[in-house]
């Protein structure tokens, strides 16, 4: 099969193609987490793709539902039809299919496809996408002079980490392409996401401490507290101290002091918000479905959500009190602009660190996980990084427990 047929498939191609990369993208992903993967059946779905999503010939409406009929017809799919709540603010819900491989397909694939492979229409793919604030969906963007030259950037970074093992208690990961991805315009977000069965972000902090590099075991350098410092020194008091800003704020009701980890979340969504009772319900909603709650909110003695309401409203007093220089960026909107610095910082931060080690890093958002010997070379890169942008952010070392 040539790449032109692939790219330009006849139409009596176009579903089995289709159900090719179905089987593909379900094979590498039950490989390496056990689960299904989730396809759309609705055709606003597929007809709203960006013109930069559209290298696929095969992602379509009608190949797309035949080529997972096709794959059920010849047991080669198993597949449990569902809905889903889609995120925002709107209530919305997506017809979507859940497929995973039934064993005739196992046994057929087994030996032929490896996991760990991209296939080559992935190539076709952009790193650099901008969605919708409301729907999250990717839209259509102006390219720039800046913009190319960060997805080519990209593209190098990415052929490097290609070139890399990333391995999990001696399992090694599918390589996950790093995607930035910016909010509404270039102008906010843009954090990179690993995309694949071979993420890293999504790891506990825990888990992450056994990934390696290349065999070798890693570290993990942090920019402390990150959008708390930036936006600090948006506001004109910057703090220079190598303080945990998040610990040993005091409560605004007098008991005692907040929970470093319900005071980190507060921080994000108040930065993040448009709305405080908004974000307040939102808050109280995700506190009291915690799988593990801190003990300050057990000590609420929450039967429902909004009996948490209150201790956030509480907990927002408390950051305002604390650091009230921020106190007129909360429920702006800001942390999505704060996300542009952030992620830029870690843009250059990664080249800059290839250019020293040779090593491309696996960020996650505001840390990135290198060989653990290197991380005092990557320290000293990180620290003149931010030193040349005038951002007084203290680095944290997290080196592995063995």
């Amino acid at each position: 099969m040539t790449e032109k047929s692939v790219m330009h498939p006849r139409s009596d191609a176009m579903y089995p193609l289709a159900l090719a990369s179905i089987l593909r993208s379900a094979f590498a992903t039950e490989a390496t987490t056990q689960l299904g993967i989730h396809l759309s059946r609705r055709k606003g779905h597929y007809d709203k793709l960006p013109q930069s999503h559209r290298y696929d010939p095969t992602y379509t409406s009608s190949a797309m539902t035949r080529g997972i009929d096709l794959g059920v017809t010849l047991g080669l799919l198993a597949e449990v039809r569902g809905s889903a709540q889609v995120p925002g603010p709107e209530k919305r819900v997506s017809v979507e299919t859940q497929v995973a491989l039934s064993e005739k397909a196992l046994h057929l694939l087994n030996g032929l496809l490896s996991p760990f492979e991209a296939p080559e229409l992935a190539q076709h793919a952009p790193f650099v996408e901008v969605r919708d604030r409301r729907t999250h969906k990717e839209i259509d963007f102006t390219v720039t002079e800046w913009s190319r030259r960060v997805e080519a950037e990209m593209v190098d970074l990415d052929a490097v980490q290609r070139t890399q093992s990333l391995t999990l208690d001696g399992a090694i990961l599918p390589n996950s392409r790093l995607v930035r991805k910016f909010s509404g315009s270039l102008n906010s977000g843009g954090r990179a996401y690993s995309m694949g069965p071979g993420t890293w972000q999504t790891l506990r902090a825990s888990t992450r401490k056994r990934l390696k590099i290349d065999g070798e075991i890693t570290a993990d350098l942090d920019m402390r507290n990150l959008h708390l410092r930036l936006a600090l020194h948006q506001a004109g008091q910057p703090i220079t101290s190598d303080v945990d800003l998040y610990s040993d704020i005091p409560r605004a009701d007098g008991r005692g002091t907040c929970d470093r980890d319900v005071i980190k979340i507060v921080c994000a969504a108040a930065l993040s918000g448009q709305n405080r009772a908004q974000v307040a319900h939102s808050l109280a909603a995700q506190l009291f479905e915690a799988p593990s709650p801190t003990a300050q909110v057990k000590s609420e003695n929450p039967r429902r959500p909004q009996d948490l309401y209150p201790f956030v409203q509480t907990v927002i007093d408390s950051l305002t009190a604390q650091y009230p220089a921020i106190r007129e960026m909360l429920f702006t909107d800001a942390g999505v602009k704060l996300q542009r610095i952030d992620s830029d910082l870690m843009h250059e931060i990664r080249l800059a660190v290839y250019a020293r080690t040779g090593i491309a890093g696996y960020p996650v958002h505001d840390s990135l996980i290198i060989p653990a010997r290197m991380a005092s070379t990557c320290h000293d890169v990180m620290g003149g990084i931010l030193a040349k942008h005038k951002y007084p952010i203290p680095l944290k070392i997290t080196m592995p427990s063995v």
